[in-house]
């Protein structure tokens, strides 16, 4: 089990990319129509953040450490759109 301050700080370190995310899109309404600007917005942030590519952790670490694979890059722009409200899916 993860001790609580590990959790804490992974919940402010997103927390932290949401915001960052919210003032790239300065209230742009995200739909369909506006998807690819979000998206973008996401990606530009990640990259800002010291974001790359690496094999194999945790997400919690990779949101710590800004080391993620595919799959946790997939993870943080799901989580991200969901907790956004977008209208967005993995398929």
């Amino acid at each position: 089990m993860q001790p609580q301050f590990a959790v804490d700080k992974t919940s402010q370190k997103f927390k932290k990319i949401v915001e960052a995310v919210d003032a790239k899109l300065k209230g742009i309404k995200v739909d369909d129509s506006t998807a690819r600007i979000a998206l973008r917005a996401i990606h530009d942030v990640l990259k800002e953040k010291g974001f790359r590519y690496v094999m194999n952790l945790l997400l919690a670490e990779g949101i710590n450490t800004g080391k993620v694979d595919c799959n946790m890059y997939t993870a943080i722009y799901i989580t991200i759109g969901k907790e956004k409200g977008w209208p967005i899916n993995a398929m």
